[in-house]
C-alpha cells in the first residue's frame, strides 16, 4: 500500500513537472491458471509478503501484478479443490515475469462433515470465534476426560459429575451446563445426544481416546448446524483409514484401579481404506466411580474416482457402571472423610449404543461439490437408582419418623433438617430407549458474480426420533424389576435446510450472510402413569395422546476483515434456536402448553491473529440476549423432574481471550517451548423483572447471576519439548465463583443442594518420551496435583467433591 501511494505521488509529480523526472522502472509478472489444460476463472492469486490483494484470474485464467520494490516474493495460487501453489520468484525492477501455475486437483478425504478447514486461511477468514484443538495437544494432555480437553477452549464452562466426562455437562458463554442441553455435540458431523430434537441430553460422550482433533465453533456461522443455534458446535473429529499399514496399542493405569487399554489398526487395500478402534476403559474406585466399559468402532473408505469417496462407519458402545444423582449434604462436606463413600452402592446404570453412518463425497465439476450423509443410532439407558429421602424437623426441633420403606441406613446429620439422607428399600428403574434416523444433505458451488469469487453452501436435514420410556418401581436396593408405574412414547420428525454464502464484497472484507429454516411435529403418548386423586396416587393405564409442532427461520450474518499482517477482525449475529424438550411442551395430561422456542439475539465482535508462524491470538466480545429462556426442572439439574421455569428474560455478556506463543523447532534449537493461554469473563443474569414467592417474601430476581455461569475462568499450559523426544507439560486451572440457584443464595442449605460455590483451582502435570526410532512411548502425568479439595458442583441431588491427587502411567507401541 505504501509503495503504491509513493509511486502514485511520483507520478503526480512528473506529470506537474512535465516529466523532468526520472520514470521509477517496475516489474510486473503476468500469470495464466490452467486446469487440466483449461483455463480457470475461479482461483485466487497474492503476494502476501508485499500485501498485495487477492487477485481473481479472469474468464482466461490470467492475472497480473506490478510493482516498484526488489524483493524475494512467494506468489500463492488457491482455488477450492485444488493444492495450493507457493512459487517462489526473486523480483528485479525494470523485469518482466511470465509464469504458467497449472492446478492439481486433491484427493477427497474420508467424506465427513467439516465445521471448519484447518487449513491457515481458512481459520483466518472464518466469521466467527473458532478453537481447534490439535492431535499433539491431545496427546500432550494425556487426557482421561474429554473436560481436561474442552477447558482449553475459551467460552467453555464444563463440569464434572465422575470425574471420566461419561455424562458430560457443557455450557457456552453463561448458558447453564446442565447435560450440555445448548451445546449440538458431534462425531465426525453426527448427533451423539440422545434425541437431537426431542430430548437433547448427553448421557453418552465420544471417548476423547480415539479422537483425532476438536472442533469448536462460535458464532453465526453455527446456524448451519442445527436443530441449536443457542451455544455453539463441538464436533469431535476421528482419523481417517491411514495409506499405509499402521498399528498401535496404548495401555494406561492409574489410581483408583483404573485401566485403558486402545487398540488401533488401519491400512488401505485396493484403493479400500480400513480401521479398526477398539477402547476398554475400567475403574475400582475411581471416586465413586465402577466402571466397565467397551468401545468398537470400524471405518470403511473406498475411493471410486478422484472426484468421488464413500465411507461407512459402525461402532457399538457399552458401559456399565454404579453412576448415580445422590451426594453429600452440607453437614457431609464439612466433616470430610467421607468425599467418596459409596452411598447407594447397588445403583446400577447401562448405556448401550448401536451406530452406523454412511457417506459420500463428490466433485459433481469442478464448481460444485455434493456431500451426502445418512446417519442411525438407538441408545438404550436403563439406570436403577436407589430412593432416599431427607431428614424432617418439626416446628419444636424435634427429628422425625424416617419414611416407611426406611432400610435402616442413614448418611449425614440428623440434628438439622435435610442434613442427613434416609435410604430407603425401593429404586426408580428409569429405562429408556432412543431410536434416531437422518440424513443430511449438503451441496457447495463456488462461482463468479459482479466481479467476486463466492463460494456458497446449501443443505437440507431430515430426522426422525422416537423415544420410548418406562419406570419401573423396586422393592430392595438394586432390584431391578418391580411394578410399571409409567409408560409412554415420544416420536418426532424434524426437516430444516439451510443457505449461506461467502461474498467478498472488498480485497479484505468478507461477507457471510446465511438462513436456516427448521420444522418439526412431535407426540406425547402416555400409556401408563401416576395420578393423584383425593390426595392419593394411584397407577393406571390409559392413554393420553397429544401432537403439536414448531416452525421457525433463523437468520445470521457474519463478515471478516483482512488488516495488515496477521489482523483479521470478525463479528456477527445470529438468532439464536433451542427447541422445547417433548416433555415440557407437552404435560403429563396431555395439555399443549403452546411452547415456543426458547429464542435469542447473539452477538459478537472478535480480533485474531492467525498465520504468524510462532504467534497466535484471539480476543471475542460476545452478547446473547434471550427473549425468553425456558429453564426445565429436571433431575439433572437438581429438580423435581417434571415441570419447567420460565426464566424470562436473560442476558449474557461477556470477554474471550485465547493466546498461544511457541518457539522454534528445529535447526541449532535442542529445545523448544509453547505456552497457551484461556481467559473468559461472563456476566449471565436476569435482565426483566421477575418476581418469586408472595407478601413479604415477594422477591425481584432481575439483575440476578444465572446458576452455575462463574464470572471468571482460566486455563493455561506450559509445553516444553526436546529434540531427543521428551515432552513435559503443565496446567493450571482456574473457576470462579458460582450461584446454584436463581435466588443467589450465600449461605449452604443443609442438603448441600443450594449455596455459593467458592472459586477453586487446580493444577496437572505430565511427561512423555516417544521415540522416534522403535515407535515407543511412555507417559506419566498427575492430576489435581496439589491435592485441592473443593466443592465443583451441588447438582444432581447433592455436592459432588473434586477428586484427590491421581497418578497415571501409559505405555503406547506403534507398529
Amino acid at each position: 500500500m505504501r509503495n503504491s501511494f509513493k509511486l502514485l505521488l511520483f507520478n503526480i509529480l512528473n506529470l506537474v513537472l512535465g516529466g523532468v523526472i526520472a520514470q521509477v522502472p517496475t516489474w510486473t509478472i503476468q500469470g495464466h491458471v490452467v486446469r487440466s489444460s483449461v483455463s480457470s476463472s475461479l482461483c485466487t492469486v497474492s503476494i502476501p509478503k508485499l500485501g498485495k490483494k487477492l487477485v481473481m484470474a479472469d474468464e482466461k485464467g490470467n492475472f497480473s501484478f506490478s510493482d516498484t520494490v526488489a524483493a524475494e516474493l512467494t506468489l500463492h495460487c488457491n482455488m477450492p479443490g485444488f493444492a495450493d501453489i507457493d512459487t517462489q520468484l526473486r523480483v528485479v525492477p525494470g523485469e518482466a515475469y511470465r509464469l504458467v501455475l497449472r492446478l492439481q486437483r486433491l484427493a477427497i478425504d474420508m467424506p465427513q462433515v467439516e465445521v471448519f478447514s484447518a487449513r491457515e486461511n481458512a481459520l483466518r477468514m472464518l466469521p466467527g470465534s473458532a478453537t481447534l484443538i490439535t492431535s499433539e495437544q491431545l496427546e500432550n494432555v494425556q487426557a482421561q476426560s474429554a473436560n481436561q480437553v474442552l477447558r482449553q477452549a475459551p467460552g467453555i464452562h464444563a463440569v464434572d459429575e465422575e470425574g471420566l466426562g461419561l455424562r458430560p455437562n457443557i455450557g457456552f458463554r453463561g448458558l447453564d451446563p446442565d447435560r450440555s442441553r445448548y451445546v449440538l455435540v458431534m462425531e465426525d458431523g453426527v448427533p451423539v445426544s440422545l434425541s437431537p430434537y426431542g430430548e437433547p441430553e448427553l448421557y453418552y460422550a465420544p471417548s476423547i481416546d480415539r479422537m483425532q482433533q476438536v472442533e469448536i465453533l462460535r458464532g453465526p456461522a453455527s446456524i448451519q448446524y442445527g436443530p441449536r443455534t443457542v451455544a455453539g458446535v463441538i464436533n469431535y473429529r476421528t482419523a481417517d483409514p491411514p495409506a499405509e499399514t499402521q498399528a498401535s496399542v496404548h495401555f494406561t493405569g492409574g489410581s483408583g484401579g483404573y485401566l485403558s487399554a486402545h487398540a488401533r489398526f488401519g491400512t488401505t487395500l485396493s484403493g479400500t481404506g480400513i480401521q479398526f478402534d477398539y477402547l476398554r476403559k475400567q475403574s475400582d474406585d475411581f471416586g465413586m466411580l465402577r466402571l466397565r466399559m467397551n468401545d468398537l468402532v470400524l471405518r470403511l473408505r473406498r475411493t471410486i474416482s478422484s472426484h468421488t469417496v464413500v465411507g461407512l462407519k459402525a461402532s457399538a458402545y457399552d458401559e456399565l457402571s454404579n453412576a448415580n444423582y445422590i451426594g453429600m449434604t452440607q453437614p457431609m462436606f464439612e466433616q470430610g472423610g467421607n468425599d467418596f463413600t459409596r452411598l447407594a452402592p447397588e445403583d446400577r446404570f447401562l448405556v448401550r449404543r448401536y451406530a452406523l453412518a454412511a457417506t459420500l463425497s463428490t466433485m459433481l465439476t469442478d464448481q460444485l461439490k455434493l456431500d451426502v450423509l445418512l446417519f442411525g443410532y438407538s441408545t438404550r439407558r436403563d439406570w436403577c437408582r436407589q430412593d432416599f429421602a431427607y431428614n424432617q424437623l418439626d416446628t419444636a426441633g424435634n427429628l422425625l419418623p424416617p419414611p416407611a420403606d426406611y432400610s435402616g441406613v442413614t448418611w449425614g446429620d440428623e440434628s438439622l433438617a435435610g442434613g442427613a439422607l434416609y435410604m430407603r428399600n425401593s429404586t426408580g428403574n428409569r429405562n429408556r430407549n432412543f431410536s434416531v434416523a437422518g440424513a443430511d444433505i449438503r451441496i457447495r458451488y463456488d462461482y463468479r458474480w459482479m466481479g467476486t469469487t463466492h463460494q456458497a453452501v446449501a443443505g437440507v436435514k431430515a430426522v426422525a426420533e422416537r423415544a420410548h420410556e418406562v419406570r419401573i418401581n423396586g422393592t430392595a436396593p438394586g432390584d431391578l424389576g418391580g411394578s410399571v408405574s409409567d409408560v409412554e412414547f415420544r416420536p418426532l420428525t424434524g426437516l430444516s435446510a439451510f443457505v449461506c454464502d461467502k461474498w467478498p464484497l472488498h480485497e479484505r472484507l468478507e461477507l457471510s450472510p446465511g438462513l436456516r429454516w427448521e420444522s418439526m411435529v412431535f407426540t406425547r403418548e402416555i400409556r401408563r402413569g401416576r395420578y393423584v386423586l383425593d390426595g392419593a396416587t394411584s397407577v393406571r393405564d390409559t392413554l393420553i395422546r397429544n401432537t403439536s409442532s414448531l416452525t421457525a427461520f433463523i437468520p445470521g450474518i457474519g463478515f471478516s476483515y483482512r488488516m495488515g499482517g496477521p489482523w483479521t477482525l470478525f463479528g456477527g449475529v445470529h438468532r439464536g434456536f433451542a427447541p422445547p424438550r417433548i416433555k415440557d411442551a407437552i404435560t403429563a395430561d396431555g395439555t399443549d402448553q403452546q411452547l415456543d422456542a426458547e429464542l435469542s439475539w447473539n452477538y459478537e465482535w472478535g480480533i485474531r491473529a492467525s498465520g504468524k508462524r510462532f504467534w497466535q491470538a484471539e480476543i471475542t466480545a460476545f452478547c446473547l440476549d434471550f427473549e425468553n429462556q425456558v429453564i426445565p426442572v429436571s433431575e439433572s439439574s437438581g429438580g423435581a423432574g417434571t415441570g419447567l421455569i420460565n426464566g424470562g428474560s436473560t442476558l449474557s455478556r461477556g470477554l474471550e481471550l485465547s493466546t498461544a506463543l511457541t518457539t522454534e523447532k528445529g535447526g541449532k534449537h535442542k529445545w523448544n517451548a509453547g505456552c497457551q493461554l484461556t481467559a473468559t469473563y461472563t456476566r449471565a443474569s436476569f435482565s426483566s423483572d421477575r418476581f418469586l414467592g408472595s407478601g413479604e417474601n415477594r422477591v425481584n430476581i432481575s439483575g440476578n447471576r444465572l446458576p452455575y455461569a462463574p464470572e471468571w475462568q482460566g486455563t493455561g499450559t506450559i509445553t516444553v519439548q526436546s529434540a531427543a523426544g521428551f515432552t513435559f507439560n503443565f496446567s493450571a486451572h482456574y473457576t470462579g465463583a458460582q450461584y446454584t440457584d436463581i435466588l443467589n443464595t450465600e449461605t449452604a442449605t443443609a442438603n448441600g443442594l443450594t449455596g455459593r460455590l467458592s472459586p477453586f483451582r487446580s493444577y496437572d502435570a505430565g511427561c512423555l518420551y516417544k521415540s522416534a526410532t522403535s515407535g515407543l512411548t511412555l507417559s506419566a502425568s498427575v492430576k489435581n496435583l496439589s491435592n485441592e479439595r473443593y466443592i465443583f458442583t451441588r447438582r444432581p441431588q447433592g455436592i459432588r467433591v473434586s477428586l484427590p491427587r491421581m497418578f497415571f502411567v501409559g505405555i503406547k507401541k506403534e507398529f
